[in-house]
Protein backbone atom coordinates (compact mmCIF):
# COMPACT_ATOMS: atom_id res chain seq x y z
CA UNK A 1 0.00 0.00 0.00
CA UNK A 2 1.88 3.38 -0.69
CA UNK A 3 -1.75 5.34 -0.42
CA UNK A 4 -4.77 5.29 1.61
CA UNK A 5 -7.69 7.12 0.06
CA UNK A 6 -10.45 7.39 2.85
CA UNK A 7 -13.78 7.64 0.97
CA UNK A 8 -16.68 6.12 3.22
CA UNK A 9 -15.01 2.75 3.73
CA UNK A 10 -14.67 0.85 6.56
CA UNK A 11 -10.60 0.07 7.43
CA UNK A 12 -9.44 -3.14 8.36
CA UNK A 13 -7.10 -3.41 11.50
CA UNK A 14 -4.56 -4.69 9.38
CA UNK A 15 -4.83 -1.24 7.40
CA UNK A 16 -4.70 0.66 10.04
CA UNK A 17 -1.56 -1.30 11.27
CA UNK A 18 0.65 -1.14 7.92
CA UNK A 19 -0.54 2.55 7.74
CA UNK A 20 1.25 3.24 11.69
CA UNK A 21 4.08 1.37 10.89
CA UNK A 22 4.83 2.56 7.19
CA UNK A 23 5.24 6.31 7.67
CA UNK A 24 5.81 6.66 3.78
CA UNK A 25 2.18 6.18 2.90
CA UNK A 26 -0.02 8.94 2.00
CA UNK A 27 -3.61 9.15 3.23
CA UNK A 28 -6.20 11.31 1.17
CA UNK A 29 -9.65 12.33 1.18
CA UNK A 30 -12.32 11.76 -1.70
CA UNK A 31 -14.47 14.92 -2.73
CA UNK A 32 -17.36 12.88 -1.59
CA UNK A 33 -16.31 12.93 2.18
CA UNK A 34 -15.26 17.05 1.72
CA UNK A 35 -18.22 17.83 0.82
CA UNK A 36 -20.11 15.29 3.74
CA UNK A 37 -17.47 17.25 6.61
CA UNK A 38 -18.86 20.97 4.74
CA UNK A 39 -22.22 20.04 4.73
CA UNK A 40 -21.52 19.05 8.92
CA UNK A 41 -19.34 22.51 9.35
CA UNK A 42 -22.64 24.17 8.11
CA UNK A 43 -25.41 22.51 10.47
CA UNK A 44 -22.95 23.26 13.83
CA UNK A 45 -22.88 27.20 12.55
CA UNK A 46 -26.12 27.50 12.04
CA UNK A 47 -26.68 26.08 15.66
CA UNK A 48 -24.31 28.47 17.17
CA UNK A 49 -26.71 30.57 18.57
CA UNK A 50 -28.00 27.89 20.61
CA UNK A 51 -26.11 26.67 24.18
CA UNK A 52 -24.56 23.47 22.84
CA UNK A 53 -22.08 21.09 24.81
CA UNK A 54 -18.70 22.04 24.17
CA UNK A 55 -19.07 24.34 21.53
CA UNK A 56 -20.23 27.49 23.49
CA UNK A 57 -20.06 25.91 26.67
CA UNK A 58 -17.84 24.66 29.18
CA UNK A 59 -16.54 21.05 29.84
CA UNK A 60 -17.28 18.30 32.14
CA UNK A 61 -18.40 19.08 35.01
CA UNK A 62 -18.59 22.86 33.72
CA UNK A 63 -20.82 22.26 30.39
CA UNK A 64 -23.27 24.95 32.67
CA UNK A 65 -21.06 27.88 31.93
CA UNK A 66 -21.84 29.97 28.84
CA UNK A 67 -18.94 31.21 26.54
CA UNK A 68 -19.28 34.12 24.99
CA UNK A 69 -18.78 33.99 21.24
CA UNK A 70 -16.09 36.41 21.50
CA UNK A 71 -14.35 33.80 23.75
CA UNK A 72 -14.88 30.46 21.23
CA UNK A 73 -11.73 30.35 19.51
CA UNK A 74 -9.37 31.18 22.87
CA UNK A 75 -11.76 28.44 24.06
CA UNK A 76 -10.00 25.41 21.71
CA UNK A 77 -6.43 26.49 23.17
CA UNK A 78 -7.33 26.59 26.78
CA UNK A 79 -9.04 23.13 26.51
CA UNK A 80 -5.73 21.36 24.40
CA UNK A 81 -3.66 23.36 26.97
CA UNK A 82 -5.17 22.68 30.49
CA UNK A 83 -5.96 18.61 28.53
CA UNK A 84 -2.61 17.88 27.80
CA UNK A 85 -1.51 16.10 31.21
CA UNK A 86 -0.20 12.76 30.14
CA UNK A 87 3.11 11.51 32.19
CA UNK A 88 5.44 9.02 31.42
CA UNK A 89 6.61 7.63 28.78
CA UNK A 90 5.48 8.60 24.60
CA UNK A 91 4.00 5.55 22.99
CA UNK A 92 5.41 3.78 20.07
CA UNK A 93 5.69 6.24 17.31
CA UNK A 94 4.06 3.74 14.97
CA UNK A 95 1.20 3.12 17.62
CA UNK A 96 0.04 7.15 17.93
CA UNK A 97 0.21 7.55 14.18
CA UNK A 98 -2.29 4.80 13.96
CA UNK A 99 -4.49 6.24 16.49
CA UNK A 100 -4.15 9.68 14.24
CA UNK A 101 -5.26 7.91 10.97
CA UNK A 102 -8.21 6.36 13.13
CA UNK A 103 -9.34 10.03 14.47
CA UNK A 104 -8.70 11.62 10.85
CA UNK A 105 -11.29 8.22 9.33
CA UNK A 106 -13.67 9.44 12.43
CA UNK A 107 -13.91 12.95 11.46
CA UNK A 108 -13.69 12.53 7.52
CA UNK A 109 -17.52 11.25 7.99
CA UNK A 110 -19.05 14.32 8.45
CA UNK A 111 -20.66 14.17 12.18
CA UNK A 112 -18.11 15.80 14.24
CA UNK A 113 -18.81 19.64 12.65
CA UNK A 114 -15.44 20.28 11.51
CA UNK A 115 -14.39 22.46 8.89
CA UNK A 116 -12.58 20.63 5.76
CA UNK A 117 -9.70 22.40 6.45
CA UNK A 118 -8.92 20.49 9.42
CA UNK A 119 -9.41 16.67 8.15
CA UNK A 120 -7.17 18.33 5.31
CA UNK A 121 -4.71 19.65 8.12
CA UNK A 122 -4.41 16.29 10.34
CA UNK A 123 -3.80 14.50 6.32
CA UNK A 124 -0.98 16.84 5.48
CA UNK A 125 0.09 16.24 9.00
CA UNK A 126 0.51 12.18 9.06
CA UNK A 127 1.72 12.87 5.02
CA UNK A 128 4.33 14.67 6.27
CA UNK A 129 5.36 12.20 8.73
CA UNK A 130 4.68 13.81 12.25
CA UNK A 131 3.43 11.41 14.55
CA UNK A 132 2.69 12.65 17.97
CA UNK A 133 4.03 12.34 21.48
CA UNK A 134 1.29 10.47 23.21
CA UNK A 135 1.81 9.87 26.89
CA UNK A 136 1.29 6.31 28.36
CA UNK A 137 -1.01 7.72 31.06
CA UNK A 138 -3.83 9.92 31.19
CA UNK A 139 -6.88 8.60 29.89
CA UNK A 140 -9.38 6.50 32.07
CA UNK A 141 -10.99 5.58 28.49
CA UNK A 142 -13.91 8.10 29.03
CA UNK A 143 -14.92 11.36 27.89
CA UNK A 144 -12.05 10.36 25.25
CA UNK A 145 -8.70 9.75 25.65
CA UNK A 146 -8.03 13.22 26.33
CA UNK A 147 -4.99 13.88 27.91
CA UNK A 148 -3.08 11.68 24.63
CA UNK A 149 -5.01 13.34 22.40
CA UNK A 150 -4.70 16.82 23.43
CA UNK A 151 -1.12 16.08 23.20
CA UNK A 152 -2.08 15.39 19.25
CA UNK A 153 -4.08 18.56 19.10
CA UNK A 154 -1.44 20.81 20.36
CA UNK A 155 0.80 19.60 18.15
CA UNK A 156 -1.48 20.16 15.02
CA UNK A 157 -2.14 23.67 16.24
CA UNK A 158 -0.03 24.74 19.11
CA UNK A 159 3.81 22.48 18.40
CA UNK A 160 5.57 24.47 20.14
CA UNK A 161 4.36 23.62 23.44
CA UNK A 162 4.90 19.55 22.89
CA UNK A 163 6.69 16.94 21.76
CA UNK A 164 5.73 15.11 18.29
CA UNK A 165 8.32 12.06 16.16
CA UNK A 166 9.42 13.16 13.17
CA UNK A 167 10.24 10.27 10.47
CA UNK A 168 13.72 10.97 8.75
CA UNK A 169 14.50 7.07 7.73
CA UNK A 170 14.36 6.91 11.50
CA UNK A 171 11.75 8.42 14.43
CA UNK A 172 13.24 11.19 15.53
CA UNK A 173 11.39 12.77 18.93
CA UNK A 174 11.80 16.53 18.75
CA UNK A 175 9.96 19.70 19.84
CA UNK A 176 6.54 19.72 17.92
CA UNK A 177 7.21 23.01 16.85
CA UNK A 178 10.58 22.19 15.48
CA UNK A 179 9.06 18.89 14.16
CA UNK A 180 6.52 20.53 12.07
CA UNK A 181 8.88 22.94 10.94
CA UNK A 182 11.60 20.30 9.29
CA UNK A 183 8.41 19.21 7.72
CA UNK A 184 7.33 21.94 5.99
CA UNK A 185 3.90 21.92 8.62
CA UNK A 186 1.99 24.65 8.82
CA UNK A 187 -0.18 24.26 12.06
CA UNK A 188 -4.02 25.50 12.06
CA UNK A 189 -5.48 27.19 14.40
CA UNK A 190 -8.93 25.69 16.07
CA UNK A 191 -12.37 26.96 15.46
CA UNK A 192 -16.05 26.32 17.43
CA UNK A 193 -15.78 22.76 18.81
CA UNK A 194 -12.57 21.82 16.70
CA UNK A 195 -10.53 21.28 19.53
CA UNK A 196 -13.23 18.91 21.49
CA UNK A 197 -13.56 16.85 18.09
CA UNK A 198 -9.46 16.13 18.06
CA UNK A 199 -9.71 14.66 21.95
CA UNK A 200 -13.04 13.22 22.45
CA UNK A 201 -12.88 10.04 20.94
CA UNK A 202 -11.27 6.36 21.26
CA UNK A 203 -8.10 6.12 18.87
CA UNK A 204 -5.04 6.36 21.53
CA UNK A 205 -7.08 3.00 23.33
CA UNK A 206 -8.03 1.46 19.89
CA UNK A 207 -4.85 1.65 17.94
CA UNK A 208 -3.08 0.41 20.94
CA UNK A 209 -5.26 -2.57 21.59
CA UNK A 210 -5.09 -3.48 17.39
CA UNK A 211 -1.27 -3.73 17.94
CA UNK A 212 -1.83 -6.03 20.85
CA UNK A 213 -4.34 -8.13 18.81
CA UNK A 214 -2.39 -8.11 15.73
CA UNK A 215 1.01 -9.86 18.42
CA UNK A 216 -1.99 -11.90 20.25
CA UNK A 217 -2.56 -13.43 16.73
CA UNK A 218 0.42 -14.39 15.28
CA UNK A 219 1.18 -15.78 18.84
CA UNK A 220 -1.16 -17.76 18.74
CA UNK A 221 0.13 -19.70 15.93
CA UNK A 222 3.66 -19.56 17.31
CA UNK A 223 2.05 -21.47 20.32
CA UNK A 224 0.46 -23.89 17.99
CA UNK A 225 4.34 -24.80 16.90
CA UNK A 226 5.77 -24.48 20.42
CA UNK A 227 2.94 -27.32 20.97
CA UNK A 228 4.08 -30.04 17.78
CA UNK A 229 7.72 -29.73 18.95
CA UNK A 230 7.04 -30.81 22.31
CA UNK A 231 5.11 -33.03 21.17
CA UNK A 232 7.93 -34.68 19.34
CA UNK A 233 10.61 -34.04 22.21
CA UNK A 234 8.56 -36.36 24.99
CA UNK A 235 7.63 -38.48 21.77
CA UNK A 236 3.83 -38.17 23.27
CA UNK A 237 0.43 -40.22 21.28
CA UNK A 238 -1.36 -37.90 19.40
CA UNK A 239 -4.79 -39.56 19.15
CA UNK A 240 -5.86 -36.11 21.13
CA UNK A 241 -5.25 -34.10 17.67
CA UNK A 242 -8.13 -36.89 16.06
CA UNK A 243 -10.50 -34.17 13.98
CA UNK A 244 -13.52 -36.55 15.18
CA UNK A 245 -12.84 -35.28 19.01
CA UNK A 246 -12.95 -31.14 17.46
CA UNK A 247 -15.48 -31.74 15.37
CA UNK A 248 -17.62 -32.61 18.26
CA UNK A 249 -16.99 -29.56 20.65
CA UNK A 250 -17.90 -27.13 17.61
CA UNK A 251 -15.49 -24.32 18.68
CA UNK A 252 -13.75 -23.75 15.55
CA UNK A 253 -10.38 -21.93 16.91
CA UNK A 254 -10.49 -25.48 18.54
CA UNK A 255 -10.35 -27.65 15.46
CA UNK A 256 -8.01 -25.37 13.67
CA UNK A 257 -5.34 -26.17 16.54
CA UNK A 258 -5.51 -29.53 16.08
CA UNK A 259 -5.61 -29.36 12.69
CA UNK A 260 -2.25 -27.15 12.92
CA UNK A 261 -0.46 -29.16 14.99
CA UNK A 262 -1.48 -32.39 12.92
CA UNK A 263 0.10 -30.19 9.96
CA UNK A 264 2.70 -29.44 11.91
CA UNK A 265 4.41 -33.25 13.34
CA UNK A 266 3.46 -34.98 9.99
CA UNK A 267 5.95 -37.35 8.91
CA UNK A 268 7.71 -37.34 11.89
CA UNK A 269 8.52 -40.97 13.90
CA UNK A 270 9.42 -39.39 17.23
CA UNK A 271 5.58 -38.99 18.05
CA UNK A 272 3.75 -42.01 20.04
CA UNK A 273 7.48 -43.38 21.12
CA UNK A 274 6.82 -42.29 24.43
CA UNK A 275 4.82 -45.47 26.07
CA UNK A 276 2.13 -43.62 27.30
CA UNK A 277 -1.26 -43.99 27.23
CA UNK A 278 -2.17 -40.16 26.79
CA UNK A 279 -0.30 -37.55 27.64
CA UNK A 280 -0.76 -35.05 30.71
CA UNK A 281 -3.22 -32.28 29.99
CA UNK A 282 -0.91 -28.94 28.94
CA UNK A 283 0.12 -31.03 25.45
CA UNK A 284 -3.36 -33.31 25.49
CA UNK A 285 -5.85 -30.34 26.09
CA UNK A 286 -4.05 -27.80 24.42
CA UNK A 287 -6.31 -27.37 20.98
CA UNK A 288 -9.32 -26.64 23.65
CA UNK A 289 -7.29 -24.40 25.86
CA UNK A 290 -5.32 -22.32 22.78
CA UNK A 291 -9.03 -22.66 20.90
CA UNK A 292 -10.86 -20.82 23.68
CA UNK A 293 -8.00 -18.34 23.43
CA UNK A 294 -8.50 -18.43 19.46
CA UNK A 295 -12.17 -17.21 19.93
CA UNK A 296 -11.56 -14.82 22.40
CA UNK A 297 -9.11 -13.15 19.63
CA UNK A 298 -11.85 -13.30 17.28
CA UNK A 299 -13.92 -11.81 19.59
CA UNK A 300 -11.89 -9.09 20.26
CA UNK A 301 -11.06 -8.48 16.70
CA UNK A 302 -14.82 -7.69 16.12
CA UNK A 303 -14.99 -5.27 18.84
CA UNK A 304 -12.01 -3.82 17.76
CA UNK A 305 -13.22 -3.58 13.54
CA UNK A 306 -16.63 -1.79 14.60
CA UNK A 307 -14.93 0.75 17.16
CA UNK A 308 -12.19 1.66 14.62
CA UNK A 309 -14.78 2.38 12.18
CA UNK A 310 -17.46 4.03 14.34
CA UNK A 311 -17.93 8.08 15.17
CA UNK A 312 -16.92 8.29 18.52
CA UNK A 313 -16.76 12.01 19.06
CA UNK A 314 -19.47 13.59 21.28
CA UNK A 315 -21.13 15.76 20.38
CA UNK A 316 -22.47 15.20 17.18
CA UNK A 317 -24.26 16.58 14.02
CA UNK A 318 -27.11 15.96 12.57
CA UNK A 319 -29.58 16.84 9.92
CA UNK A 320 -31.93 17.14 12.49
CA UNK A 321 -29.69 18.99 15.03
CA UNK A 322 -26.33 18.42 17.45
CA UNK A 323 -26.70 16.11 19.73
CA UNK A 324 -24.82 15.22 22.97
CA UNK A 325 -23.82 11.29 23.35
CA UNK A 326 -21.41 8.62 24.89
CA UNK A 327 -19.81 7.34 21.99
CA UNK A 328 -16.69 8.57 23.25
CA UNK A 329 -16.67 5.80 26.04
CA UNK A 330 -14.06 2.78 25.19
CA UNK A 331 -16.02 0.13 27.17
CA UNK A 332 -15.73 -2.01 24.26
CA UNK A 333 -12.15 -1.08 23.86
CA UNK A 334 -11.62 -2.49 27.35
CA UNK A 335 -13.33 -5.30 26.78
CA UNK A 336 -11.61 -6.32 23.81
CA UNK A 337 -7.97 -5.88 25.20
CA UNK A 338 -9.12 -7.60 28.65
CA UNK A 339 -9.75 -10.69 26.03
CA UNK A 340 -7.11 -10.42 24.60
CA UNK A 341 -5.03 -10.44 27.62
CA UNK A 342 -6.61 -13.28 28.99
CA UNK A 343 -6.37 -15.40 26.00
CA UNK A 344 -2.52 -14.74 25.89
CA UNK A 345 -2.03 -15.27 29.36
CA UNK A 346 -4.00 -19.00 28.69
CA UNK A 347 -1.29 -19.59 26.39
CA UNK A 348 1.70 -18.74 28.59
CA UNK A 349 0.67 -20.38 31.38
CA UNK A 350 0.15 -23.71 29.44
CA UNK A 351 3.45 -22.79 27.51
CA UNK A 352 5.51 -23.26 31.23
CA UNK A 353 4.05 -26.10 31.72
CA UNK A 354 5.29 -27.91 28.74
CA UNK A 355 8.28 -26.32 29.30
CA UNK A 356 8.65 -27.46 32.84
CA UNK A 357 8.10 -30.87 31.81
CA UNK A 358 10.88 -30.88 29.03
CA UNK A 359 13.44 -29.98 31.78
CA UNK A 360 12.26 -32.42 34.58
CA UNK A 361 13.88 -35.79 34.03
CA UNK A 362 11.09 -37.58 35.98
CA UNK A 363 8.52 -36.16 33.53
CA UNK A 364 10.16 -35.87 29.64
CA UNK A 365 10.70 -39.26 28.86
CA UNK A 366 13.55 -41.04 29.17
CA UNK A 367 16.01 -37.56 28.70
CA UNK A 368 18.27 -36.09 30.75
CA UNK A 369 17.37 -33.58 33.59
CA UNK A 370 17.35 -29.67 32.32
CA UNK A 371 18.07 -31.15 29.02
CA UNK A 372 22.03 -31.29 29.71
CA UNK A 373 24.12 -34.26 28.13
CA UNK A 374 26.35 -34.09 31.73
CA UNK A 375 23.88 -32.79 34.20
CA UNK A 376 25.51 -31.85 37.45
CA UNK A 377 28.73 -30.09 36.34
CA UNK A 378 26.26 -28.33 33.63
CA UNK A 379 22.72 -26.74 34.43
CA UNK A 380 21.61 -26.66 30.90
CA UNK A 381 18.18 -25.09 30.18
CA UNK A 382 17.30 -25.10 33.79
CA UNK A 383 17.24 -21.46 34.76
CA UNK A 384 14.89 -20.42 31.39
CA UNK A 385 11.77 -22.20 33.40
CA UNK A 386 12.12 -19.82 35.90
CA UNK A 387 12.75 -16.86 33.59
CA UNK A 388 9.01 -18.42 32.27
CA UNK A 389 7.80 -18.61 35.15
CA UNK A 390 8.21 -15.28 36.52
CA UNK A 391 6.72 -13.76 33.09
CA UNK A 392 3.82 -16.28 33.36
CA UNK A 393 3.04 -14.91 36.62
CA UNK A 394 3.82 -11.53 35.72
CA UNK A 395 1.36 -12.02 33.14
CA UNK A 396 -1.59 -13.51 35.62
CA UNK A 397 -1.12 -10.81 37.94
CA UNK A 398 -1.69 -7.89 34.63
CA UNK A 399 -4.38 -10.14 32.89
CA UNK A 400 -6.97 -8.74 35.98
CA UNK A 401 -9.52 -7.11 33.90
CA UNK A 402 -9.23 -3.77 33.26
CA UNK A 403 -12.80 -2.99 32.09
CA UNK A 404 -14.22 -4.47 35.78
CA UNK A 405 -12.98 -1.10 37.24
CA UNK A 406 -13.75 2.74 36.75
CA UNK A 407 -13.20 5.91 39.00
CA UNK A 408 -14.90 9.17 38.98
CA UNK A 409 -13.39 12.26 37.12
CA UNK A 410 -15.10 15.79 36.59
CA UNK A 411 -16.72 15.85 39.84
CA UNK A 412 -18.41 13.19 39.30
CA UNK A 413 -19.93 14.22 36.12
CA UNK A 414 -18.13 11.34 34.59
CA UNK A 415 -18.85 8.84 36.93
CA UNK A 416 -18.34 5.80 35.04
CA UNK A 417 -15.59 5.32 32.98
CA UNK A 418 -13.62 2.31 31.15
CA UNK A 419 -10.23 2.14 31.96
CA UNK A 420 -9.64 1.09 27.86
CA UNK A 421 -6.20 2.58 27.72
CA UNK A 422 -5.04 0.82 31.09
CA UNK A 423 -6.46 -2.81 29.79
CA UNK A 424 -4.66 -2.08 25.81
CA UNK A 425 -1.35 -1.39 27.58
CA UNK A 426 -1.26 -4.24 29.64
CA UNK A 427 -2.05 -6.40 26.73
CA UNK A 428 0.57 -5.17 24.57
CA UNK A 429 3.13 -6.50 27.82
CA UNK A 430 1.65 -9.62 28.10
CA UNK A 431 2.30 -10.20 24.21
CA UNK A 432 5.51 -9.20 24.84
CA UNK A 433 6.14 -11.73 27.71
CA UNK A 434 4.18 -14.21 26.24
CA UNK A 435 6.46 -14.07 23.01
CA UNK A 436 9.41 -15.03 25.36
CA UNK A 437 7.97 -17.71 27.09
CA UNK A 438 7.05 -19.55 23.74
CA UNK A 439 10.91 -18.99 22.29
CA UNK A 440 11.71 -20.50 26.08
CA UNK A 441 9.55 -23.62 25.41
CA UNK A 442 10.83 -23.54 21.62
CA UNK A 443 14.68 -23.36 23.08
CA UNK A 444 13.97 -26.07 25.14
CA UNK A 445 11.81 -28.53 22.51
CA UNK A 446 14.60 -27.96 19.66
CA UNK A 447 17.34 -29.48 22.15
CA UNK A 448 15.46 -32.23 23.35
CA UNK A 449 14.15 -33.28 19.92
CA UNK A 450 17.98 -33.56 19.44
CA UNK A 451 18.91 -35.00 22.22
CA UNK A 452 15.75 -38.05 21.37
CA UNK A 453 16.84 -38.73 18.21
CA UNK A 454 20.35 -39.12 18.97
CA UNK A 455 19.49 -41.12 21.84
CA UNK A 456 16.51 -43.00 20.36
CA UNK A 457 16.75 -42.81 16.34
CA UNK A 458 14.04 -41.03 14.65
CA UNK A 459 12.90 -37.82 13.03
CA UNK A 460 10.87 -34.80 12.92
CA UNK A 461 7.99 -33.88 10.95
CA UNK A 462 8.93 -31.40 7.66
CA UNK A 463 7.26 -28.62 9.18
CA UNK A 464 8.96 -28.84 12.93
CA UNK A 465 12.39 -29.79 10.62
CA UNK A 466 12.08 -27.23 8.86
CA UNK A 467 11.39 -24.93 12.26
CA UNK A 468 14.45 -26.81 13.97
CA UNK A 469 16.72 -25.78 11.42
CA UNK A 470 15.61 -22.33 11.63
CA UNK A 471 16.35 -21.85 15.76
CA UNK A 472 19.78 -23.05 14.82
CA UNK A 473 20.54 -20.26 13.04
CA UNK A 474 20.74 -18.39 16.63
CA UNK A 475 20.84 -21.09 18.82
CA UNK A 476 23.60 -24.12 19.05
CA UNK A 477 22.86 -27.39 20.26
CA UNK A 478 24.23 -26.92 23.84
CA UNK A 479 27.01 -29.52 25.04
CA UNK A 480 27.98 -27.29 27.91
CA UNK A 481 26.70 -24.26 29.95
CA UNK A 482 27.06 -20.99 28.29
CA UNK A 483 24.93 -17.53 28.70
CA UNK A 484 21.54 -18.31 27.86
CA UNK A 485 20.00 -14.34 28.02
CA UNK A 486 21.49 -13.42 24.69
CA UNK A 487 20.48 -16.54 22.79
CA UNK A 488 16.99 -16.29 24.48
CA UNK A 489 16.52 -12.83 23.14
CA UNK A 490 18.16 -13.22 19.50
CA UNK A 491 15.04 -16.63 19.12
CA UNK A 492 12.60 -14.16 20.25
CA UNK A 493 13.10 -11.97 17.58
CA UNK A 494 13.69 -15.02 14.93
CA UNK A 495 10.21 -16.43 16.02
CA UNK A 496 8.50 -13.29 14.30
CA UNK A 497 5.44 -13.17 11.48
CA UNK A 498 7.80 -13.81 8.82
CA UNK A 499 9.27 -16.58 10.45
CA UNK A 500 5.72 -18.37 11.01
CA UNK A 501 4.72 -17.82 7.44
CA UNK A 502 8.02 -19.71 6.42
CA UNK A 503 7.40 -22.22 8.39
CA UNK A 504 3.95 -22.90 7.20
CA UNK A 505 4.00 -22.11 3.69
CA UNK A 506 7.45 -23.07 2.57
Amino acid sequence: MSKLVLCGQDLSPEEIIEFGEKPWIKVDLCHRLLEKIRRGREILESKLGERIYGVNTGFGELASVKIPQQDIEKLQENLIKSHHAGVGNCIPPEISRAAVLIRLHTLSTGFSGIRPELALAVADYLNRGLSPCMKEYGSVGASGDLAPLASFALSLSLPHLTEAFLWENGWRRLNAGEAARRAGFKPISLKAKEALSLINGTPFSSALALFALRRGKFLLLLSDLAEAMSIEALGSPTAFLFNGIHRLRKIPSQARRAENVARMIQGSSLVGTSGEVQPPYSIRCYPQVAGASGEALRFAEELLAWEVNSVTDNPLVFQEGVFSGGNFHAQPVALASDNISIALTYLSSISERRLFRLLDGKLNNGLPPFLSKNPGLNSGLMIIQYTAASLVSENKALSHPASVDSIPTSANQEDHVSMAPLGARRALKIGENTHYVLSAEIMAAAQAVELRVSLKGGHPGKLTERALKAVREVVPFLEEDIPLSPLLEKLREKLNQEFIRRILEG
